[in-house]
């Protein structure tokens, strides 16, 4: 008797844990939050959280499974009004999306991140950062072994103006990009 009242609190154990996640799974795309740090600094945040499953099964490959987590996030904000300094920050992890947002076909994570000063002004400037990290993962082509493509790269980018009425536009722009690539088996 004993050992039947153990299963049972066990079971709804279970369930008031899968509930558990299936009000936090319904209630997360709904979260997002604007703070605002002193008298002027304004920020907006969000994020989303993903999970997948994958199966694969054939008469001539065997059969595999699989559980894939991954997030991204948004945070953007001005300091004392939007003309004068703006910035936006988007970290990644474990993307896989064929877009132009993350320049990647599976695996990503990293991050990229920007500041506009001045808009607005005669003399407006840009800085922004990125890194990021991919990987294609395992291939089974038959007979050859297993391999997985990785590269990462990183970039920093400034560019400043001097925009007077009537005169020829001066522009100065600085960027630095490094990227590297492997093959691995």
């Amino acid at each position: 008797m004993i050992e039947l009242a153990r299963k049972g609190h066990g079971a709804v154990k279970k369930l008031g844990r899968k509930i558990g996640w299936v009000a936090v799974l319904m209630v997360a795309p709904l979260a997002s939050a604007q703070v605002q740090i002193g008298e002027n600094t304004h920020m907006n945040a969000g994020g989303l959280f993903t999970v997948g499953y994958a199966g694969d099964y054939g008469n001539e490959t065997p059969s595999s499974h699989g559980l894939n987590f991954g997030a991204s996030g948004a945070l953007n904000g001005y300091y004392y009004n939007p003309n004068f300094l703006n910035f936006n920050i988007t970290p990644y992890y474990n993307q896989s999306k064929a877009d132009s947002d993350y320049q990647s076909l599976t695996d990503a994570s990293g991050v990229a991140a920007s500041a506009n000063f001045f808009t607005g002004s005669h003399f407006p400037g840009s800085a922004s950062y990125h890194y990021d990290y991919n990987s294609t993962g395992t291939f089974g082509l038959i007979g050859t072994p297993n391999f997985t493509t990785q590269g990462n790269g990183q970039g920093f980018n400034i560019n400043w103006s001097a925009l007077f009425p009537g005169w020829p536009t001066l522009s100065e722009i600085s960027t630095r990009q490094r990227q590297r690539h492997s093959l691995r088996d």
